[in-house]
């Protein structure tokens, strides 16, 4: 279907006989270009054209960092004006040179099958790529941002699908009793960067999905992110039910019915977006199981087909991937049945499936609990899936290795891909200039062991500190500003106000918390001690200020606690201008601080945090981490840059409950004995020395590792090129082997089960010890039943475990040679033999497996017998 784009620039008039129009600013042919920059997002990390639009004026750019609505609300002459400036005109032609050898450049092939033709897939609920365009929540959306504008700098052929929502998340007010307070402002489409996708004919495209008694439909909105194209699908049209209507309102709803049709027209209406766009994806990329009804989507084109069920979800399994990005179960969505009944009940039926057998796409084996978890669909439908860092892959294999029944715990097969942040995004302009300087241009695409990063040794300290300084002053006036907003709404006294702003000073140290307020995350576990805090900060010679922010989602009234705690110790007079609280915390908000705080603070309870990315934003900027050990700074800490929290742990689970005050403690005791001081304490020169080498170490060991550049390249060698070839190979030659394989499993689990484990023998060692050097040989005889010779393979799986039993990291997996045994004409005598390196305590088995030439993975039947 060929489609045609169109800017949609009007609003629903509130009197029916008159018609909309929208008046717009006529830009000086000098400048012609400038909305054509506004409309595309590569504007927003790059700084010279964010300098562009800024200069038109700059307390409007203050206020809302929207190109397009600067536009229109800026005076001709202003334009004019800039239209005769020769500094002005030089900038504008050196941004739309850069943007036009950029935009010249197209995503390229990363192989055969992953290629412009063929891209990947990428659906995400929520996107946070600018805080213009506020369809995002926190951090997922942050995180899916990030992707898509590293796919644009790397040139990666991907797309993204997700919603237009017309109110976003929310707007934070807090009350004068310091509790957050929702508002659900209207996104002004005339001022957003969004292209309504036409048919030729010029009718609005439309995806429709069938409801019980109605159907839903979709327009569609295209936003470009640098070279990457992301979709939205948006509810708000007249085709649909007033209810209807409000389904794409507001991300994430509390309403359960709501959610769930939010997320069918995400993975369903994503799924029938791509086929009317006439895309052939080489996989399919789920951010988190929001989007997981789109395996279902895929399952029932296919058979559309001609494919049975399982031939189905065999092919769909091998170009699909999943990220899980929490442990935490309220982030893992799950529907009762009773609802998924209401609207699933004639899908089941399309697949083959009954109701209970639909149902357990999305159950745990054996479950009891009458819901359908996306999670769980998510993984059973993915041929690969991840956590978000080193721990989190480990907790999620401890969570869901029910799922792979009979594989041990260190084998289940969710590996992890750390998450990174788009640095381009967060680099203030000083440390930009700076690294430009001493680094050259390329420093922003360097690999982590590039020798580049060397060169940050070579910066003189003074210059470094001076970078650093200019950064921290716009915070500092930011919270300067602020102080009035705060003293009227609670009441300061002129004295009171004044006395806020006593320590907005370039040399006091600026601590830094600015997230999501969920209880795991401990917002208030610096107080766990009031008094003790009140010591630790008011030595005037050392002083230091806390600046939180953050949101709690409004259902959640644990986390509207904390706020308000914040807020009621930010106003005794003991902190009062020691601890600020900034309101409405977004990706402007969050710039600001990671440019500006000497200091990041982290505090979750382990292991909750999966991975974590505003820490991710300091190191760029000269800032540095003082964190609980979880999340990616258990792979980021390297006792050279930076703090951490109680115990240094890298892939250890915990065995109890944390303990709030030992961890406050610990934090208390890093805070007097090392962070303060160190920062206080000044060479000769008035210069800062010791932390200033600590943040160039920082700077060096963590900016290129932990951006979503390296992000991006671990997801191409370990996810997306392997799909693209797993998809060619399965639909080669009119799909033969995945037919070969799926009539080869019909008959399979019956065959399998015939096969006869008999004795296992375990020769050479001495009173059941294995000697160091020494081998060992394990044979195990096999009755193979109806199975043939070629279909078993036999392994031994072996490995160190630690004192809880469990495998220290993967175990080694051997095979195991056979040969005809004399005792039966269906009898084989398997043998391997195996030499332990290291002391200590292992677990092993031997187990036997049905094979293939077609399975992709040995893993993919999910029959095992173990010895």
């Amino acid at each position: 279907m060929k489609i045609s784009s169109t800017i949609m620039a009007a609003t629903s008039s509130a009197t029916p006989f008159l018609r909309p129009m929208l008046a717009v600013s006529k830009l000086p042919p000098e400048l012609s270009r400038l909305r054509e920059l506004a409309n595309n997002l590569w504007w927003c990390w790059h700084n010279e054209a964010k300098m562009l639009f800024r200069d038109i004026d700059p307390q409007a750019w203050t206020r809302h960092h929207n190109p397009l609505q600067l536009l229109e609300e800026s005076d001709v002459s202003r334009l004019t004006c800039l239209a005769k400036s020769e500094d002005y005109i030089s900038l504008y032609r050196e941004v739309m040179t850069d943007f036009d050898a950029y935009m010249s450049t197209p995503p390229k092939s990363l192989s055969a099958n992953v290629t412009p033709e063929h891209p990947i897939a990428y659906f995400s609920t929520e996107y946070g790529l600018h805080e213009s365009v506020p369809i995002y929540s926190g951090g997922l959306g942050v995180l899916s941002g990030d992707h898509l504008k590293s796919a644009s700098d790397l040139a990666i052929p991907l797309i993204g699908i997700g919603l237009f929502y017309k109110q976003g998340y929310f707007r934070q007010v807090l009350d004068t009793s310091g509790r957050q307070t929702a508002q659900y402002p209207e996104n002004d489409i005339a001022h957003l960067p969004i292209l309504k996708l036409l048919e030729t004919d010029g009718e609005a495209l439309k995806v429709k999905i069938d409801l019980p008694g109605r159907s839903l439909f979709a327009q569609v909105w295209k936003l470009m992110v640098g070279r990457t194209p992301l979709y939205l699908l948006d509810s708000d049209i007249t085709a649909n039910t007033q209810e209807d209507r409000s389904i794409t309102a507001n991300l994430y709803v509390a309403d359960r019915e709501k959610r769930l049709l939010q997320e069918m027209l995400l993975g369903i209406g994503g799924v029938r977006l791509i086929r009317a766009l006439g895309i052939t994806p080489s996989c399919f990329h789920m951010n988190e199981g929001h989007s997981a009804f789109l395996v279902i989507e895929r399952m029932l084109g296919l058979m559309n087909e001609g494919m049975s069920f399982a031939q189905a979800a065999s092919l769909v399994r091998t170009n699909t991937l999943f990220t899980t990005h929490t442990p935490v179960a309220a982030g893992n969505e799950a529907f009762s049945s009773d609802l998924m009944q209401r609207y699933f009940c004639d899908i089941a039926n399309r697949l083959g499936l009954s109701w209970q057998q639909f149902l357990q796409l999305g159950q745990m084996e054996g479950t009891r609990e009458h819901r359908f978890e996306m999670t769980i669909l998510a993984l059973r439908s993915s041929l690969w899936a991840n956590g978000v860092s080193r721990l989190h892959g480990e907790v999620s294999r401890h969570m869901w290795n029910r799922i792979w029944k009979n594989l041990p715990l260190a084998e289940t097969p969710i590996d992890y891909v750390t998450n990174g942040i788009h640095t381009p995004s967060y680099v203030g302009i000083q440390m930009e200039e700076l690294l430009d300087h001493y680094l050259g241009n390329g420093w922003l695409s360097a690999e982590p062991d590039s020798p580049v990063w060397d060169k940050i040794d070579e910066i003189p300290d003074d210059i470094y500190s001076v970078a650093r300084a200019t950064q921290k002053e716009e915070l500092l006036n930011f919270l300067r500003h602020s102080i009035f907003d705060f003293a009227k709404k609670f009441g300061l006294t002129d004295k009171e106000a004044k006395s806020m702003g006593r320590l907005l000073k370039p040399d006091t140290l600026l601590i830094g918390f600015a997230r999501r307020f969920a209880p795991y995350k401990r917002a208030t576990l610096l107080f766990a001690d009031p008094d003790r805090l009140e010591r630790i900060i008011s030595d005037p010679k050392k002083p230091v200020c806390f600046v939180f922010a953050g949101k709690a989602h409004p259902a959640d009234e644990a986390g509207n606690d904390l706020i308000q705690r914040v807020i009621q110790l930010s106003r005794e007079p003991r902190f009062l201008g020691r601890i600020f609280f900034i309101e409405n915390y977004d990706l402007s908000i969050s710039r600001l601080l990671s440019q500006g705080c000497d200091v990041w603070l982290n505090t979750p309870r382990r292991p909750y945090e999966a991975s974590g990315t505003s820490g991710m934003k300091l190191p760029v900027n000269g800032g540095i981490n003082l964190s609980i050990s979880d999340g990616w700074w258990c792979e980021g800490y390297n006792r050279k840059n930076g703090w951490t929290i109680g115990p240094v742990v890298k892939l250890e689970l915990p065995t109890d409950d944390q303990n709030d005050y030992e961890d406050a403690e610990s934090l208390y005791t890093l805070l007097e004995d090392e962070v303060i001081p160190l920062y206080h304490d000044t060479d000769k020169n008035g210069l800062h020395a010791h932390w200033i080498a600590l943040s160039k170490r920082s700077l060096k060991s963590l900016t290129a590792m932990y951006s979503s550049n390296r992000m991006l390249r671990d997801y191409v060698k370990q996810a997306y090129l392997p799909a693209g070839d797993r998809w060619a190979r399965r639909t080669a030659n009119d799909m033969a082997e995945m037919r070969a394989v799926t009539e080869w499993r019909t008959s399979l689990p019956g065959r399998f089960g015939s096969v006869k484990l008999e004795n296992l023998a375990v020769t050479g060692t001495e009173d059941n010890h294995m000697i160091c050097g020494s081998p060992v040989t394990m044979t195990l005889s096999i009755l193979l039943g109806e199975m043939h010779r070629e279909e078993i393979a036999v392994e031994l799986v072996i490995g160190c475990v630690d004192k809880n039993g469990s495998f220290c990291g993967k175990p080694e997996v051997l095979p195991l040679k056979g040969h005809p045994s004399s005792h039966a004409p269906d009898a084989m005598v398997y043998t391997v033999t195996y030499t332990p390196t290291k002391n200590g305590h292992y677990n092993f088995g031997v187990r036997v497996l049905p094979v293939h030439p077609g399975l992709l993975s040995p893993l993919e039947t999910g029959l095992m017998l173990w010895a």
